[in-house]
């Protein structure tokens, strides 16, 4: 009789666990996976996929100062935020459920970094001694590092309004 109570014992704790490790397997292969941007290896990253003229004129740290300028815009818009900053909704990390897609244009991006390093006066090691076009390249290659990650969705053609 002591065997058969150890017996049905063990089987309800095997069942049990088995049950609870596939409720936490369901729920987590439901939510999206999370993406954490390496500022640094996004500056090796992109510094190394830069043409040779901008990789002349741009040192590393011009280039994080690039980078982290396209970021604090990204915050700004809404899109990114930086993890060590609770969220706001609930002041607890996002609940993993995808919501809405975010859309930033390309061009206010540009203007933004572009008016944050005139706010500097120019770029940590260049200075203002750079072409406008040099950002360009570091913006274009940050996307790129971005889709790579998984971070950010393809090109999204047509109106960049949901409700057009």
């Amino acid at each position: 009789m002591a065997v058969l109570l150890v017996v049905l014992a063990v089987v309800a704790v095997v069942v049990i666990a088995l049950v609870t490790v596939g409720d936490v397997v369901a729920k987590l292969s439901r939510q999206p996976p999370l993406r954490v941007f390496d500022l640094e290896e996004a500056v090796t990253w992109v510094a190394e996929r830069l043409p040779e003229p901008v990789t002349a004129q741009l040192s590393f740290t011009d280039v994080s100062a690039v980078i982290a300028h396209q970021l604090d815009f990204f915050e700004a818009k809404g899109v990114a935020r930086d993890a060590s900053v609770p969220d706001p909704k609930d002041g607890v990390e996002a609940s993993g459920v995808p919501g809405p897609a975010q859309v930033v244009d390309e061009d206010d991006a540009l203007a933004f970094v572009l008016g944050r390093i005139a706010d500097a006066d120019g770029l940590p090691d260049a200075g203002d001694d750079f072409d406008d076009a040099y950002i360009v390249h570091v913006l274009e290659s940050t996307d790129a590092y971005l889709m790579a990650i998984g971070a950010v969705g393809a090109v999204v053609i047509g109106p960049t309004d949901p409700l057009v």
